[in-house]
Parts: structure tokens; C-alpha cells; sequence
């Protein structure tokens, strides 16, 4: 039986996840870091422990033994956590509602547009934004200030040219967490050190500069619903969710061969995935091969297994893996 842990992570530096859409530069980063990453930089630190530990995660992750999320933001307020989820692409069928008043017709104006700025909703709210998307209503409150972009002037050390470098700062009472699923519960120990270790290092992009170091914000928490809490309680119930014919990627998602015919029927955006690598040995990263997956958010009839693929090149004699295994909830329509 899946258990389903989530991991709040708190981020001691700033961050530099890169934002590719639209052809961002060094300059463009978002508050979000993709699963790919996530798990990359987990391989980085498996190999720096030793090959048994890397083989491990590499083989429970093809066995669908565990699966990651990308790394969504949360917000302490007012003593409890809100867990944040991406923004369904989806469409519903409206329901033709007479504006009663000038002031109601405005009003599902101003939703609609507000709408196509929102990137997360709460988790306990994702019934609510599909009603509103259905009736055209605005029940949501907007999205909380997670933090601030900056960007940095830095001089090539050899040309001296100066380029311009994002960074994310999240603010106190914000950072990410991590949804994990495992069907073993005894490989939570493991993988919790694992990921405790790599917060030193960091994830993401600029950590020479020393970005992307993080600590756990607090204990794990294990998916129910009985939790106290209304957001965990909603997770707990759209991840059993498997009868719903919308089913919503929360990881950057690569389908297999086989699945390519219900992948292309769905709903959702291709974003360019890239990248480099390094391990011990080698004199300097490497880039690696560029590929196109499915951002999370993405809809589907079925939940789909999805794969990693091997993303290395001639300057590296060893598989490199990007992460594009499927991790669903199934959205209330």
C-alpha cells in the first residue's frame, strides 16, 4: 500500500531555479524547482556516498517504489501550514450564469483574468477553482507573497563582460516541500538522510555561489485523512483518487512509448528540460542532452507511469538520469 509523506523544506540561501519558458536567460528563475532537479542532485550526493547508495535510489525509483513531486511552495500562517499545488490545466464546461448586476459581470471578469496569472491554489481548494472555473465565480483568496526575485550583476572572469544573474529569496514564513510516495515505509530513514545531506550542498542552479542550501523547516509529516490540518486532509484524499478521469501530474512527467497516445489526448505544457552534469573524476560539469517533458499540472484520463531517460553525452562515460516518473491526484470534476 502507497504511504505519502510530505517533506517541508526551509531555504537558507537564495535560490536559482531557472525558468526556460519564453527563453529566459541566467536572469529568469521561479519559486519552484522541478522534480528532475530535485532528484539530480540527490544522484550527486548518492555518488559522492558511494555506488550502493546511488544504485539503490536509481532501482527504487524504476520500480516505482518511490516517486517525488516537484517542489511546490508553503506558507506558515497563523500556526499551521498551507500546502500549495500547481494549477490544474484542464478544461471545464461552463455553465451559462446571468450576470445579475454590472458589479457580478465585472467580478467574473476580474476571476478569469486572475485566473490565467495563478500558478498554485491550496490543496483544500482545488474543488473550489473548479467550480469557479465551471460558474465563473472568484471564492479563492489570492496567492500569498512567497517571497522576492532579485537579480545580481556578476563579470566573466576572463572577458570581464558583465552578466545578469536571478535569484529567489523566499520569505520567512515560506519555502518548498517535497510529496514523496514509497510503497516500503522503512526506506523514509535512508532517503530522509539523503536528502538532510544534500541540503548542504544544495539544489538548483549557482550553487558554487552557494544557492540552493536548505534545511528541513520541520518533522515529516505522513499523509491522512485524519491529519488536523484541511490541506493534508484533501491531498491524503485526491491522491487515492484513481476513479476521477482527470488526473494531474504533481512532477515534470515523460511518457513512455506506450503512453503517448493518452498523453497527447490530455491536457498540459511542454517545457524544455536541460542541464549539467558532474561527478567525481571528471575536471568540470558537462552539459547534458536536452529533452521535453510535461510540466506538473498537466491532465490526463489515467494515471500514467512515465519514465527516466538517459540524458548523457559523449564527455560522460556514465548514465545520467533525468526524472520523468508519474506521481498523480486525481482532480474532482
Amino acid at each position: 500500500m502507497s504511504t505519502y509523506r510530505i517533506l517541508p523544506l526551509k531555504f537558507t540561501a537564495p535560490v536559482h531555479f531557472g525558468d526556460a519558458s519564453g527563453g529566459g536567460g541566467l536572469d529568469a528563475v521561479q519559486p519552484v524547482c522541478r522534480a528532475d532537479t530535485f532528484f539530480s542532485a540527490l544522484c550527486s550526493e548518492a555518488a559522492r556516498m558511494g555506488k550502493q547508495i546511488l544504485n539503490r535510489l536509481v532501482q527504487k525509483v524504476e520500480k516505482e517504489e518511490i516517486a517525488f513531486s516537484d517542489l511546490f511552495p508553503w506558507y506558515f500562517r497563523d500556526g499551521d501550514y498551507e500546502w500549495y499545488i500547481p494549477k490544474p490545466v484542464l478544461s471545464v464546461t461552463t455553465k451559462e450564469v446571468k450576470a445579475e448586476t454590472l458589479q457580478k459581470a465585472r467580478d467574473m471578469s476580474s476571476f478569469r483574468k486572475k485566473s490565467k496569472k495563478r500558478s498554485f491554489l491550496r490543496a483544500s481548494d482545488l474543488r473550489f477553482y473548479v467550480d469557479d472555473l465551471r460558474y465563473g465565480s472568484a471564492s479563492l483568496e489570492d496567492e500569498p507573497d512567497w517571497g522576492a526575485m532579485l537579480s545580481a550583476v556578476h563579470f566573466n572572469g576572463r572577458t570581464r563582460v558583465p552578466y545578469s544573474v536571478g535569484a529567489y529569496f523566499f520569505a520567512p514564513t515560506a519555502g518548498l516541500y517535497v510529496l514523496i510516495r514509497m510503497e516500503n515505509p522503512s526506506d523514509w530513514e535512508w532517503l530522509e538522510s539523503l536528502i538532510s545531506i544534500t541540503g548542504m550542498t544544495g539544489i538548483g542552479g549557482r550553487k558554487s555561489s552557494g544557492m540552493g542550501s536548505f534545511i528541513k523547516a520541520d518533522d515529516s509529516i505522513l499523509l491522512s485523512e485524519k491529519n488536523d490540518n484541511k490541506d493534508e486532509v484533501a491531498l491524503s484524499e485526491f491522491l487515492k483518487d484513481r476513479k476521477t478521469d482527470c488526473q494531474m501530474a504533481l512532477s515534470v512527467f515523460l511518457p513512455t512509448e506506450d503512453e503517448l497516445e493518452i498523453a497527447a489526448a490530455g491536457a498540459g505544457l511542454w517545457i524544455q528540460r536541460s542541464g549539467f552534469t558532474w561527478s567525481p573524476g571528471m575536471e568540470g560539469p558537462v552539459k547534458t542532452k536536452s529533452i521535453y517533458m510535461l510540466s506538473s499540472g498537466s491532465c490526463f484520463a489515467a494515471r500514467l507511469h512515465g519514465r527516466m531517460a538517459d540524458v548523457s553525452t559523449s564527455g560522460v562515460k556514465h548514465p545520467v538520469f533525468r526524472y520523468g516518473k508519474g506521481l498523480f491526484l486525481g482532480v474532482p470534476k
